[in-house]
């Protein structure tokens, strides 16, 4: 997955205008990089997807490359890192320090279902303490995927070699698509000063004193552009990543 284009910030100051180069580049675990304008400047840029957005556009371009188990590793990793997300929030509202939650984290960071009991905790505390009791966002693991129950798929697929079909592929992608998408737009209204405290905890990555540029791409789920309409099938979400490939993320081709 390459990334494409980045302004320079010290042309930016030196010219008085935003001047645009476009360049290809790995992305990183970090989702940022140092990267070298023609000019010879050097910036640390800073990606401001998060990391599940990030991971959700590399499954499905991971999709439409024909690429179904694949992807389907991708899809779960994506709302992994959602729940890690959506957990740290909730913490943080009830008055931990991002300190002291991020040392909670560590012995579960390689503990899917431990993470989820923590998720599964935190989604409780918030169901409890929630201010508007007619929000109801369906958690994915009450649905089923053809035969097999929501974890039991992602466990066949990840563990076993399962090689789904495209139409359960869709539908699982869909299902997770629609809770981030439902839940991140709650956390914005609800938990809009928790969210901002865990996306500026980006901004603290060390730079080595480089000049700081940030890009805000087009994905298919955004904790920026709230303004989306949301897909009502998968085939629209597939749409909508083909589209933002024309500017931000896009597949390396061989």
């Amino acid at each position: 997955m390459y990334a494409q284009h980045f302004t320079c910030m010290t042309c930016f100051q030196e010219e008085g205008i935003p001047p645009e180069e476009f360049h290809l580049f790995p992305l990183n675990d970090d989702i940022a990089f140092i990267q070298e304008c023609s000019k010879g400047h050097k910036n640390f840029v800073i990606y401001q997807t998060l990391k599940f957005e990030l991971l959700f556009e590399i499954a499905t371009n991971a999709l439409i490359d024909g690429y179904a188990d694949a992807s389907c590793s991708r899809f779960a990793a994506s709302l992994e890192r959602f729940y890690e997300f959506y957990t740290k929030a909730i913490l943080l509202y009830s008055g931990l320090s991002l300190d002291r939650i991020d040392e909670m984290w560590k012995p579960l960071k390689k503990l899917s279902e431990r993470q989820y009991g923590a998720f599964s905790v935190a989604w409780e505390m918030d169901v409890i303490n929630r201010r508007d009791n007619n929000i109801k966002i369906e958690l994915p693991i009450k649905n089923r995927i053809g035969k097999m129950d929501f974890i039991q798929f992602r466990n066949e697929v990840i563990h076993n070699g399962y090689i789904p079909p495209l139409s359960e592929t869709k539908e699982y992608a869909y299902i997770i698509y629609s809770f981030i998408e439902e839940t991140l737009l709650y956390l914005k209204s609800q938990y809009s000063k928790e969210v901002d405290i865990l996306v500026q905890q980006r901004w603290k990555q060390n730079h080595n004193n480089y000049k700081v540029s940030s890009i805000c791409p087009p994905t298919i789920i955004s904790h920026v552009m709230r303004d989306t309409k949301f897909c009502k099938d998968f085939d629209e979400v597939i749409s909508r990543a083909k589209e933002a490939s024309r500017f931000g993320y896009s597949p390396k081709k061989s």
